[in-house]
């Protein structure tokens, strides 16, 4: 739900957020969770998945935040 719902790779910029919005959780923090699982896992390949998905999502929020 929070990939879904994030700002990265969802849709949530179609909806208005109420109160206190951490910009990390947004982006990268779901795939930084996944990344973390898959590897306690033993899913390497998922694991570098994730990995590649959040490195694309902190820069998109970086881009983000510095327009």
């Amino acid at each position: 739900m929070a990939v879904v719902n994030g700002l990265h790779d969802g849709a949530g910029a179609g909806f208005p957020r109420i109160g206190f919005r951490h910009p990390p959780a947004l982006y990268e923090g779901p795939y930084d969770v996944l990344r973390w699982t898959f590897t306690a896992l033993g899913n390497e390949a998922a694991a570098q998945e994730a990995a590649h998905e959040y490195e694309a999502a902190r820069r998109a929020r970086e881009a983000a935040t510095r327009a």
